[in-house]
Order: C-alpha cells, then structure tokens, then sequence
C-alpha cells in the first residue's frame, strides 16, 4: 500500500504555503539574473519534444519554446484536442508579431507502450537532432485505472511512457551538444516514498486504492528514475533534470484536485509560471553543466523531506530500474 508520510505532511505544506504558489515564484524571479531567457531567444533549427504539449504546463511550455522559434513537437492522446492546441499557439506567436512557429502535432498514448515505440520508430526516421524530450504527459486518476498489463495508469503514463520514449530517443539526443531530458513531476512526490515490492502499483486495488497517493508515487520514481539515467553509460552525455512546477492551477489539477483548488486556489500559479523552469531546464546553458537535479524555480532543491525517511536505498533504485524494464519491455542494451 502507499500511505503519505506523516513526517513529510507539515513541511511540505508550510514550504509550500511559504514557496509554491504565486508568491513564491514571483520572490524566485527577482533573484535571477536573465529572468526572460533573454539569450535564448532564437531557438531556429532547435528541435524539441513536448508530452501532454495540449493543455496545463505541456501547452504553456511548448507555447513558450514556440515563441523562441524552436521547432515544437506536441505529443498528444486526442487528435481535435491537439489540433485545437496547435492552432491556439500558432494564434498566440502570430498574435505577438512573429512568423507563423513551426509547431507538429504527433499521436501516442503515453501509457500505452505499443503507441510509445510506434511514435517512436516514426518519428526516428526523420534522424532528427533533438536538443530536449520534456516528459509532461502524467494523470491523477480517482477512479482505479489500468493498462491491459495491470500496470497502474498514473504509472504507466508518468513512469512506464517517459522512461521508454527517454530510452528510445537517447540516440537523438546524443546527436545534440548536451540534449537533454526533463521530468516533470510533483511537489506530491515528497509525501511518500518507493515502494519496491510493488513498483508498478498492482497490488493497490479496491479499498488500498488512493488516486492521489498513487499519482504521488508515480511522481515520487520518475524524480528517482531521473538519477538513475546518469549512471547508464548508454545514456552518457544527455543531460537528465527532473523539476517541481510548484502548485500550478491547471485543467488536470482543478479537476481531480477539487477542494485543495478552492481552498487554495488564491495563492496558485498560473501555467506559465509553473512551466518556467521546464523551459529553463530544456534550453538556458546553466543547467546543462549539471545532471540528475531536482529543481524549483531554477533553484536546485532536496528530493526528501527532513526525517522523513523516503530516502530511496541503492537496492530500491536497483529494483525501480529493473521493473521499469519490465514495464516497458525495453533496456539500454537494445540500442
């Protein structure tokens, strides 16, 4: 079973009162010293993949990255979703004075594995230099959800879809100077901690099933998974973040988050906010010197809370690897 963690509970509230929300952000930007990612205006040429790209932080961020002239690949599950995306930031590039941004709409089920290598071996044919794959695609599901395999959805989505489109888009990325992957996950990751036994969330079903607790867990691995890629010697010379977008008031949140929403609604980021250190991360040069960081605000940060002892084991790490091959059917050797 997945439990939130007492110890972890109060901390991350009273940081995330203090540092999540609006204010934080905008007290974090005063201190930055190229707060618009001014010198990375012209991305021309760049090419950059966007999961989850037609709506919440995957529609701000791939808006963003259009705005900087980078070639934008949306990778999304519902075709007039995706379209109806596209043209609205194609809309909002032209609407500021720019050319018409070369934005690309791809089809996958990011938790379906079949449709993930599908759009994968498409998309490799075109021997693409990818500069960054930024692993958005993610779903809090209140209701029990799983994949034909019994793979728990918010898992496979989170987990299972980013670590095999990262595995299968490495070559790419290698071609690039320091492409990178950035992970986006979730303050929730800090109230629980891996669960090794069970990484792929079957046993957590009927009355041990919490939707929340179980997007946390999947957010929870992905930032563990995220470390793990720096010591893969297939992966060696890509770039591997994962990042906190704080409490950012998205679609996905309002709908399944309902009551922390109106509660805290007030306080919360706007998309754009919550996306800015993913664009960071994908594109400014700093972070590209370091690798397998958690961050908030451009700022490195702790992936556990004091005391709470969520700290992952080298075994689990070991394990959380293994079962992620498993899931997906995939390992570095393949390349």
């Amino acid at each position: 079973m997945v439990w939130f963690n007492i110890a972890a509970m109060p901390q991350w509230y009273a940081e995330g009162m203090k540092y999540y929300g609006h204010e934080g952000y905008t007290n974090a930007r005063k201190t930055w010293a190229d707060p618009d990612m001014d010198k990375q205006k012209d991305l021309t040429g760049k090419h950059y993949i966007v999961t989850g790209a037609n709506a919440g932080l995957g529609f701000a961020i791939a808006e963003e990255l259009a705005k900087r002239k980078a070639t934008v690949h949306m990778v999304c599950r519902n075709a007039d979703r995706a379209k109806e995306a596209q043209d609205k930031i194609i809309e909002a590039v032209k609407a500021a004075g720019m050319e018409t941004p070369d934005v690309h709409v791809h089809l996958a089920d990011m938790g379906s594995m079949d449709s993930v290598r599908a759009f994968a071996d498409d998309f490799k044919k075109g021997n693409t230099v990818l500069h960054a794959l930024i692993n958005n695609a993610g779903a809090l599901f209140n209701e029990e959800s799983r994949t034909k395999d019994g793979v728990e959805m918010s898992v496979a989505i989170a987990l299972g879809g980013s670590f095999l489109l990262s595995g299968l888009m490495l070559p790419l990325l290698k071609s690039a100077p320091k492409g990178r992957v950035v992970n986006i996950s979730s303050g929730g990751q800090y109230l629980v901690g891996l669960d090794p036994k069970d990484i792929a969330g079957r046993t957590r079903t009927g009355s041990s099933f919490n939707g929340t607790a179980a997007y946390s867990y999947a957010k929870r691995a992905q930032v563990e998974l995220t470390k793990q890629w720096t010591k893969i010697p297939a992966a060696s010379g890509v770039v591997f973040h994962s990042m906190h977008p704080g409490w950012a008031k998205t679609p996905g949140v309002v709908s399944s988050l309902g009551d922390f929403t109106k509660k805290h609604g007030h306080m919360m980021r706007d998309e754009k906010q919550g996306a800015d250190t993913a664009v960071w991360l994908a594109i400014a040069d700093e972070p590209a010197e370091k690798n397998g960081l958690f961050w908030l605000d451009r700022e490195e940060i702790r992936t556990d809370m004091r005391l709470a002892f969520t700290k992952a084991s080298d075994k689990d790490l070991e394990m959380l690897w293994k079962e992620c091959e498993a899931i997906c059917g995939w390992k570095p050797e393949a390349l």
